[in-house]
């Protein structure tokens, strides 16, 4: 028989140790509780005065301690949502975040603008892969395309194979190891479809990171460079030689540095045929840079 605490009892004092964290902290310890009962969150209203397991109130308190030092919720739980998607997830990548989403979108609706909603025989190439978020979400949109997700990084790499395994895409999705597009220079014809979320914090950003991020978030994902630009300048130069016409790409930005990354597009990929504009994210600010060809 247990001896333990109550789901209402666990709650209620877990709460009050992430106050200093969060400004969720109620919906934070609910979604631990229920991660380690393995239930869903309705469970826990319902529940209140049940006794938790002692195994499960252990591994409970070991996550709230966690929270209580700013490591994120996802790092945690190890499961992180994108575009209706799980994704696994741990300190070797980049959480996903939801404004990322709006580059599934942008591709989506160019795929219909050019009648190929099916994309058959359509290749993509996700540089920078990170968890894999962006090139699993689009193989499970897209049952048509081929996709090479890229990363520099080996551990990122091994995250994004567990993913793309999670999601039974192994035929559809071919991991490369390099720098952006040294990773794919082997692949004999161009992408229709180039999408990357690359490092694009300046060095003053860096300073202002929130501790989850700052102590937790690995600084090669983040980082751009004293600029914010490092990424955009390797990815711009070659990306008239890889895209294809018609093609698309889509390229995160930060709004901070949004005019400086346009520039390098006009500057360096030299290539009259690309068709540049910013889009906005759902807060109005210039979020993603759409070239198309």
């Amino acid at each position: 028989m247990f001896t333990g605490k109550s789901v209402g009892e666990l709650l209620q004092e877990a709460t009050g140790l992430l106050k200093h964290v969060s400004n969720e902290g109620r919906h934070e310890v609910e979604i631990l509780l229920s991660h380690y009962l393995g239930k869903e969150r309705w469970y826990l209203y319902s529940h209140r005065e049940e006794e938790v397991p002692p195994e499960v109130e252990k591994n409970f308190w070991r996550a709230v301690k966690l929270r209580e030092k700013y490591c994120p919720l996802a790092y945690i739980t190890g499961i992180k949502e994108f575009y209706g998607l799980e994704f696994y997830v741990d300190n070797r990548v980049l959480i996903p975040r939801p404004e990322t989403e709006l580059l599934v979108e942008v591709v989506e609706s160019w795929l219909q603008e050019y009648g190929k909603p099916g994309c058959s025989f359509l290749q993509a190439a996700d540089l920078g892969t990170g968890c894999g978020a962006l090139a699993v979400t689009m193989a499970r949109l897209f049952p048509g395309m081929q996709l090479w997700a890229t990363d520099i990084d080996k551990g990122a790499l091994k995250v994004a194979a567990k993913n793309i395994n999670l999601h039974r895409i192994e035929h559809r999705v071919c991991l490369c190891r390099g720098d952006y597009w040294e990773a794919v220079k082997n692949v004999e014809t161009g992408f229709d479809i180039v999408v990357s979320n690359p490092p694009y914090l300046t060095s003053t950003e860096m300073e202002q990171l929130t501790p989850e991020i700052k102590y937790y978030e690995p600084v090669r994902a983040l980082w751009g460079g004293k600029d914010g630009l490092e990424a955009y300048r390797t990815i711009v130069e070659k990306l008239p030689e890889y895209l294809n016409s018609p093609g698309i790409a889509v390229l995160e930005i930060s709004p901070t540095t949004a005019g400086g990354a346009c520039n390098l597009v006009q500057e360096r990929a030299g290539d009259a045929s690309l068709c540049l504009q910013t889009v906005l994210d759902y807060s109005g600010r210039e979020r993603l840079l759409k070239i198309t060809r």
